[in-house]
């Protein structure tokens, strides 16, 4: 139809296009891929008019009707309406292909062929404005990572030959922290060139006529309040984005796309699509299924491409699944590829429908229908336990006989019952008669039961049929089984599988088995079940029910598991691997949960045993190595039982063997491990801990070996011994550091023939002469230390002959270690010689086993570099003990991007940014860009640089588990402040350190001249300079509008140098809807303002320099900001909150970061409120109270365009979990309790309850107590009524639940009012007693227990000044620093009073004292009172 319209030359009805408009927004295709929707409402973009809206009244029902994954976001594309006309009119369109184009590429194109451009050849003009766009764009900022210090900070000068550490290049690209940014500001320049062909066919469109323009956006202002209603209702202010249109396309793409991404909708993230795969011209009979599918999972594979994998839906249609609810195995002709993964369809149909939207299809996993299975084996095989589990795994009905007849026997009311089931009725008259059930009774049981269900949902039968006569009862009700599980616990023939009892690790073997009590008739029992067993097998059988054979003797999760392959044809199942198969893998390929380590000794021993490429296994796309045949066999019976998918698999504690010759320092290095909390042991102690529990012969013969052979026990003693740190507590929990084993080579074939797996052997190696010279050097020191503690104790007590013969003995060792240094280094040196051999056997005799790894580590270096080195070699177990079953896999960057497309990887939730740098720098404004893609799971992280990839590959539980960066918020800052408070200085750092644009109005200006082609302000801008006249406020605030709506800014953020300047400016940024996030004002008193403008005139002088900086302008731009910044400030903190103030006399570091602390907080708060918002949550009040919220917005949130401000942070968090719990609510009283002061107490205005407290009427003990008079200070008024509360806390509480006490009444009977007198009438005593009474008698009280006798003056007149100071001191309306001034004056009196008395004490009995026998105190106080002669003294 549309065809045929347009082919004679006809207009398309909007009708037509609107019936189809809803079917494509809501295609597979569109609900698959996300839509844009451009063009609606069409009548309006056109100029015509629709009769009701009817385009726009579409778009409203796509949207109210949309699937719930979609999330409605508006692009606002705003132009003035001056230059959207000018571009109108320049426009042109190409005939043929009915493309347009702007005037301006259509311009650029004609200069570039005039100037010679080669249609092969390169814009040079456009390669380099690409290069500035990209460096524009581009958000990745290098970090000034300072190198971490060393434990030991005088390592470099023990270890001089270490050398200095490397400096790591930035990243690059990116620029370094600190460098000031350079970005575009203004429009893009450069265009992609026309041919010569297109330009000459181009022409101008009628529409594209002034007059034509405007009637079509006089028409279009029609619409604009139903637009604005639309918009209103079904879009928030996060997700309606204003783009400024004026932009270039390019750029105003990229700005969209960054915008997009603020509110949650990242560009990385696209829908992978599905394919159909081809067919080989023979078909798909043309070799063996196995063969074809060989030949699918390669063919047309793209570069980088790993080879699919068969799905597991495997030969089932998904299609037919969703679309006709029936599980049916497809055709081979129909396959498609998604995510990596081959579908097989049932038809072309259904295989175009599959690609257009396969997460439809994809998005119920298979599941088996209506299973029918019966549960048959011999006594205590377990039948009923794997029924029950079969039932409640598959949702299937559980028919046992024994379980429905008992329940309808417990049933208490047995005669209605009787009466209801016929069937029950007939059984229990059979069993009356002591007659047996027959089968078709049985059979009536099961099919009543299940009558009860739905006739879809399946069943499973337990322990039936027990007979032959029971099966033909199931075969002629048609109740056959699909499969027969059948449990044999024959004795004579148990071929059990393999078990953890004949397989390594042998220390499973040592486990004491329970012992088996038979049941008396077992016999009897079975062989009553095999008597039938063979005919109703064969009955069934011929019934086309398959029979699953499973030995009873296993454990229960493997039998399962056997039921569960043999039942359900899309349980993921394991597969064996050859080595072939192996060979023909990448040299990197993704190994499973548990690494290369064997999965089977994990499980059965919780030990890290290296598994063998010989039993390699494939499970779930993921490969795993088996240390043994027996192991892989387990492990392809059950795999689901060995892996965890859910949460990461917890490795076993760390175990470590330590072992070198003497002098190596063992001791020492094991010491410095002990903060991972392992149980560090030696192994002698370790074996007089196990004699100690061991049996009186091991004792003995531990005891003798130990005393006879050098402590060399028998290997079956060791084996005890090793086997008791892997079995008992704790060091089955903790792990251990085993020091001094294994000793000699006896020991490791112990450790080998009995697979006593550890994490790693660490040998310490060390020569000689290096070993003997620290034996002796420890020798010497401990006897130096011998001899002088021996030497201090005789210089103690020189008359102990003990002590002198001490010190004899010890002088005399002494003499002889130096003597005979050199004849004890060669016995040494041939001893450690010895040991080294033995150490050498050890390794020779554990390496190649795959027992564990051996770490050799170089003890002749001093002691420091050692042990970190050894601490770096065992990161690995120790530090990165959570990652040691870690898998990540380094691949390149094109192969990463191709895993991505084709969707068989994602991103991680850390997108494109590197986790190990943000894990270091997590701050809301950086964003970390990585480079180098690592595989883990299912996800990619993309890494920084190569040595951040190394770090997260070997610790990657550290940085897969931290919290992702949240959506990027940039920060729009305003810095004002006095002249010279250094505004400009910091907003370049600020703009540096965070990577935005630093924007002044200059700079502004500016960027708006090298557009003056472009828009009618550039014009303007022009004229008005022309002219000599300043640029007038409006101008100035519509460039700041512009170029704070480019693209560069929006997507970095800004910092505003100096503006807004003045009120009216504040108000044309409100116009223009610019809010600044945080407006920031230096502030500095005007002394320091003038240093600073002296300090800069006279540089500027120096440096013969043009200079602006006289103190005349200074004031008179300093009084033009004093007199606006007060309406400014006013303005922004009531409305917005958003100004600080800073001191900027601090140091210029103090400031930086207080500023960014400021900044980070508040774009960390945007950042969660953004993340809220677009992730669907949103905002608590107290259920039933009244809460008054804290002022500000720190606990606000925002629901469905309304916003709630709540009481704290608790509240708040329950509101954004359950908002419409609280939303959806009663609303607010009408009625609010309102503070209110004695002042409303006018005449006819009465207090209620004749002013006596409602709370405390409501809440109080009976009688008269509860009765009490409120205070006028604590006044409410509510429902226009007045209450007074007798305290503050009364107050709080009727201000929380008003209606709770607004309704109280007074009993009649009152307490006698308290009528007040005032104090002014009282008689003199009880005047005095109100006013002056209590202070006075506390001063007296004071002045009599100090009795102060000042110095020349007599006690009337010390005891009247002491209570004078006392008073003042004392006062409680004085203010603070008046009260501390006369308490200091108080402490000098009481000082001064007491030098009387200290005189006195002091030449009692002496008399006279000469000036040189007086103490240093006696004098000071004789010398204190003289200086208070009445001359002097004041009071």
């Amino acid at each position: 139809q549309l065809f045929n319209t347009l082919f004679t030359g006809r207009e398309v009805e909007s009708k037509v296009l609107l019936d189809v408009f809803p079917d494509l927004a809501f295609s597979d295709s569109a609900i698959h891929r996300g839509v844009v929707i451009e063009g609606l409402p069409f009548a309006a973009m056109n100029g015509r008019d629709a009769s009701g809206d009817e385009d726009l009244q579409i778009l409203e029902s796509v949207i109210k009707d949309r699937p719930q994954t979609f999330r409605p976001v508006l692009l606002h594309l705003c132009i003035p309406e001056h230059d959207l006309i000018r571009r109108r009119k320049l426009q042109w369109i190409d005939p043929v292909t009915g493309n347009l184009y702007s005037g301006q590429q259509v311009d650029y194109s004609k200069r570039k062929w005039r100037e010679g451009h080669n249609e092969d050849g390169i814009d040079a003009e456009a390669a380099e404005e690409l290069l500035a766009e990209e460096e524009t764009w581009n958000f990745d900022v290098a970090e000034q990572v300072e190198p971490a210090p060393s434990e030991n900070e005088d390592d470099e000068a023990e270890e001089a030959e270490d050398g200095e550490e490397e400096k790591r290049p930035p990243t690059r690209g990116a620029r370094k922290v600190g460098e000031p940014p350079s970005f575009l500001l203004s429009n893009k320049k450069t265009w992609a060139i026309l041919t010569e062909e297109v330009l000459n066919r181009l022409v101008r469109r009628p529409e594209d006529f002034e007059n034509g323009i405007i009637q079509e956006l006089r028409s279009f202002a029609k619409h604009v309040e139903f637009i604005a209603e639309f918009c209103k209702k079904h879009f928030d202010e996060v997700h309606v984005i204003d783009l400024d249109a004026s932009q270039h396309p390019d750029i105003l793409a990229r700005n969209a796309v960054n915008q997009l991404e603020q509110i949650g909708f990242s560009s990385l993230i696209k829908s992978s699509a599905a394919k159909k795969l081809e067919i080989p011209e023979s078909g798909a009979k043309a070799g063996s299924e196995e063969e074809f599918l060989t030949l699918l999972a390669s063919s047309d594979l793209e570069i980088k491409e790993p080879p699919r994998e068969l799905s597991s839906w495997g030969r089932f249609c998904p299609v037919t699944f969703i679309e006709e609810e029936s599980l049916i195995q497809a055709s081979l002709n129909y396959p498609v590829c998604y995510q990596g993964l081959i579908y097989f369809t049932n038809s072309d149909t259904y295989a175009e429908k599959f690609i257009s939207n396969p997460d439809k299809y994809l998005s119920k996993p298979p599941t088996v229908p209506s299973l029918h299975v019966c549960v048959l084996g011999g006594p205590f095989t377990g039948k009923s336990t794997q029924s029950q589990m079969i039932a409640k795994i598959y949702g299937l009905t559980l028919l046992s006989l024994d379980d429905i007849l008992q329940s309808w026997d417990n049933l208490p009311n047995q005669s209605l019952l009787l009466k209801q089931n016929s069937v029950y009725a007939r059984i229990v008259r059979t069993c009356k008669e002591g007659a047996a059930i027959s089968s078709e009774e049985m059979i009536d049981v099961l099919q009543l039961h299940l009558s009860n269900f739905p006739s879809t949902q399946g069943w499973v039968l337990d322990g039936f049929p027990r007979t032959v006569d029971d099966a033909k009862a199931l075969v002629a009700r048609e109740l056959v089984p699909q499969n027969t599980i059948i449990l044999r616990n024959d004795p004579l023939e148990a071929d059990p599988l393999p078990d953890a009892k004949s397989q390594e690790p042998e220390l499973l073997t040592s486990m004491p088995s329970s012992p088996i009590t038979m049941f008396p008739y077992f016999d009897n029992l079975y062989n009553g079940f095999m008597e039938e067993f063979t005919g109703v097998m064969q009955l069934l059988e011929s019934n086309d029910s398959t029979p699953v054979n499973i030995a009873a003797d296993q454990s229960i999760p493997t039998i399962l598991s056997v039921v569960q392959k043999a039942v359900d044809p899309f349980l993921p199942k394991a597969v064996a691997i050859s080595k072939k198969q192996l060979s023909e893998l990448p040299e990197k390929f993704e190994f499973g949960f548990t690494k290369d380590y064997c999965p089977f000794a994990l499980r059965q021993a919780n030990i890290l045993k290296t598994g063998s490429q010989e039993f390699a296994a494939k499970y779930l796309s993921q490969y795993y190595y088996l240390s043994s045949e027996e192991a892989r066999t387990a492990f392809l019976m059950e795999p689901h039982n060995f892996v965890k998918f859910r949460t990461p698999i917890k490795p076993p504690p760390p175990r470590l063997f330590f072992f070198g010759p003497t002098g190596s320092g063992k001791s020492v290095c094991m010491k410095s491990l002990a903060q991972w909390g392992a149980p560090i042991l030696q192994f002698m102690n370790v074996v007089d801990e196990f004699a100690k529990t061991a049996e009186p012969e091991v004792r003995e013969e531990i005891e003798y070996m130990i005393r006879e052979n050098a402590g060399l026990l028998s290997p079956v003693i060791v084996q005890d011994i090793i086997t008791m740190l892997f079995v008992q507590q704790p060091y089955a929990s903790k792990g251990f550091i085993l020091e001094g084993f294994p000793r000699t080579k006896v020991e490791a074939e112990v450790l080998v023939k009995h697979s006593l797996h550890v994490d790693a052997f660490v040998v310490l190696k060390i020569e000689p002469e290096v070993a003997a010279k620290r034996i002796i050097a420890e020798r010497l020191r401990e006897a130096k230390n011998r001899f002088h503690s021996a030497l201090n104790l005789t210089q103690k007590d020189a008359s102990s002959e003990a002590a002198r013969k001490q010190l004899q003995e010890s002088e005399r060792a002494l003499t002889q270690l130096d003597d005979k240094q050199a004849e004890l280094m060669d016995e040494l040196m041939d001893m450690i010689e010895k040991e080294n051999m033995r150490v050498q056997d050890v390794i020779s005799t554990v390496e190649g086993t795959g027992l564990a790894p051996v770490i050799e580590i170089d003890c002749n270096r001093c002691v420091r570099p050692v042990i970190r080195n050894l601490k770096d070699r065992l990161k690995p177990y120790l530090d990165f003990r959570m990652s040691v079953f870690s898998n990540a896999l380094a691949i390149g960057e094109s192969d990463a991007e191709t895993l991505i497309r084709l969707g068989i990887k994602s991103f991680s939730p850390f997108m494109k940014t590197c986790p190990v740098t943000l894990s270091k720098h997590r701050s809301p404004l950086r964003r970390p860009q990585g480079k180098k893609p690592v595989i883990y799971r299912e996800h990619i992280f993309w890494l920084r640089d190569n040595d951040s990839r190394e770090e997260f590959m070997a610790n990657t539980q550290a940085y897969v588990h931290l919290p992702p960066p949240k959506n990027p918020a940039p920060p729009k800052i305003c810095l004002l402040g006095r002249p010279k408070c250094g505004k400009t200085e910091l907003s370049e750092k600020l703009a540096a350190e965070y990577d935005i644009v630093h924007l002044t109005v200059p700079l502004i200006l500016e960027s708006i001249l090298s557009e003056r082609n472009n828009g009618q302000l550039a014009n303007q801008v022009t004229e008005t300079l022309g002219k000599g006249e300043p640029i007038p406020n409006e101008l100035v605030c519509e460039a700041v509008a512009m170029i704070t709506s480019r693209g560069v800014c929006q997507a970095r953020g800004w910092v505003l140098d100096g503006f807004p300047r003045s009120v009216a400016d504040m108000e044309a940024l409100e116009k223009y809807n610019i809010t600044p996030h945080v407006i920031v004002e230096l502030v500095q008193n005007g002394a320091e303002m003038m240093n600073r403008q002296q300090r800069t005139m006279l540089a500027d002088l120096q440096s013969e320099g043009t200079t602006f900086n006289f103190p005349e302008i200074i004031l008179e731009n300093d009084s033009l900001h004093m007199l606006e910044i007060g309406g400014i400030r006013s303005y922004y903190q009531s409305v917005y909150e958003n100004w600080v103030q800073v001191d900027c006399t601090k140091s210029k570091w103090a400031l930086k970061s207080s500023l960014k602390s400021i900044i980070e907080a508040n774009s960390d708060r945007r950042q969660n409120y953004l993340y809220l918002r677009t992730k669907g949550y949103y905002s608590l009040i107290k259920i039933g109270e009244l809460v008054q919220a804290p002022v500000g917005t720190k606990y606000t949130a925002e629901y469905q365009n309304s916003f709630y401000r709540m009481a704290g942070e608790a509240e708040l968090q329950t509101f954004l979990e359950t908002p419409d719990k609280y939303t959806a609510g009663p609303d607010l009283p009408e009625d609010l309790p309102i503070r209110r002061d004695s002042s409303v107490l006018v005449f006819p205005r009465q207090l209620e309850l004749q002013g006596y407290c409602p709370v405390t009427l409501v809440e109080g003990p009976p009688g008269f107590d509860s009765i009490v008079q409120g205070d006028l200070k604590y006044l409410v008024e509510y429902e226009g009524k007045l209450f007074a509360m007798e305290s503050q806390e009364k107050l709080d509480k009727f201000m929380r639940t008003p209606w709770d006490f607004s309704g109280a009444v007074l009993p009649k009977k009152l307490p006698p009012k308290v009528i007040p007198i005032p104090v002014s009438q009282m008689p003199m005593i009880g005047y005095l007693e109100h006013t002056v009474a209590k202070a006075l008698t506390e001063g007296l009280s004071a002045v009599g227990r100090a009795r102060p006798k000042h110095p020349f003056m007599d006690l009337t007149s010390s005891a009247s000044e002491y209570l004078a100071i006392y008073l003042k001191a004392h006062n409680i309306k004085a203010k603070p620093w008046v009260r501390k001034a006369y308490e200091t004056r108080l402490r000098k009196f009481e000082a001064r009073s007491s030098l009387i008395q200290a005189i006195t004490a002091e030449t009692r009995g002496n008399g006279y004292i000469p000036p040189v026998k007086r103490s240093t105190g006696f004098n000071l106080a004789i010398d204190s009172f003289f200086a208070l002669t009445p001359e002097k003294y004041q009071v």
